[in-house]
């Protein structure tokens, strides 16, 4: 949906790279660029770096969710863990059979975080960034005045789109092979979602930081790390599940990872999730680390924007 639909109302509903575009430059400005493909995943050596990058978004996401039902006073906000909703492009693929085997050829757009935390079926980034710009309009701020009137809201509101539609480049049969490794992790980490949301900026950040490290729990633990690989290889070396293969005729040498085939794919990476002193460990370590600033800074975010919409409903709002 182009920006012009969401001037008109702020009824915004992107499923797409434009319509999260149209929201965020609505409610941040012009300045508001989602992200491009600026990474792609084409050497096998840089799998350890993409899995924490995928921990990573995931559990920014957790963070954003906190933080905004925070903002707008929502202490039961009632969330979900639900498949990606927001998507930046699609990539380029196609597919062919021969003897009874599908061969993907060409990229996908892969998402780097896992599932979209959602409400009422609606992503929780695009429908609290609503809830937020009608807030302020129901106040007199104008569509222009938004990034000023609402800076750290803006800013907050950006950090949710960004990560909720961030993808990267993956080959096909790597696309498709993770997707089947998703379900249990959505599954997994809805029990993570707090039922209740603190109601102060103290207790707010101490939640944070609790349901950061449950997250991360999930994603690498045995249920949802592990387990669903395993189970996975199981599937296909008992040949009651289909292999995914990347078409050894496809061009791209940047696609030909892993063998072409999804098993190897997979038994590299459980390689990495059980390797504890190896560089995807790493990765995971410096995601924990940055857990506790994480936290603080998103709070204190958190805290700002919420006088921010409680100075312009009471009146007092001073354009900077």
């Amino acid at each position: 949906m182009g920006s012009g639909a969401a001037g008109r109302g702020g009824g915004v509903n992107p499923r797409g790279r434009m319509g999260v575009v149209a929201l965020g430059r609505l409610v941040a400005g012009p300045a508001f660029n989602n992200p491009n493909f600026l990474f792609r995943l084409a050497r096998e050596d840089a799998l350890a770096y993409f899995l924490g990058r995928r921990a990573g978004e995931t559990i920014a996401k957790f963070q954003y969710a906190l933080a905004q039902a925070f903002v707008l006073g929502e202490r039961q906000p009632l969330l979900s863990v639900e498949g990606a909703l927001l998507q930046h492009g699609k990539g380029h693929s196609s597919a062919r059979m021969e003897d009874g085997k599908r061969y993907l050829s060409g990229t996908e757009a892969a998402h780097f975080g896992v599932g979209t935390i959602t409400q009422r079926g609606e992503a929780y980034s695009v429908r609290s960034t609503r809830r937020m710009l009608l807030a302020a309009r129901s106040a007199g701020v104008a569509g222009g005045d938004f990034p000023t009137r609402i800076g750290a809201g803006a800013d907050l509101a950006t950090m949710g789109l960004v990560h909720d539609a961030a993808t990267y480049y993956a080959p096909a049969m790597i696309n498709r092979a993770e997707g089947l490794l998703e379900g249990p992790k959505q599954s997994l980490l809805r029990g993570a979602l707090p039922v209740v949301v603190a109601a102060d900026p103290s207790g707010l950040e101490s939640q944070i930081i609790t349901i950061s490290f449950q997250a991360l729990e999930v994603l690498t633990g045995g249920a949802g790390g592990i387990g669903p690989i395993q189970e996975r290889l199981r599937a296909i070396r008992g040949g009651f599940g289909k292999e995914i293969f990347q078409d050894p005729r496809d061009p791209d040498p940047g696609n030909r990872l892993f063998g072409l085939r999804e098993a190897t794919f997979l038994e590299a990476t459980l390689a990495a999730y059980q390797d504890p002193g190896g560089a995807f460990a790493r990765e995971l370590e410096g995601v924990a680390r940055r857990i506790p600033e994480q936290a603080h800074d998103m709070a204190q975010l958190a805290v700002q924007a919420r006088e921010e919409l409680a100075a312009i409903a009471s009146g007092s709002a001073i354009l900077i």
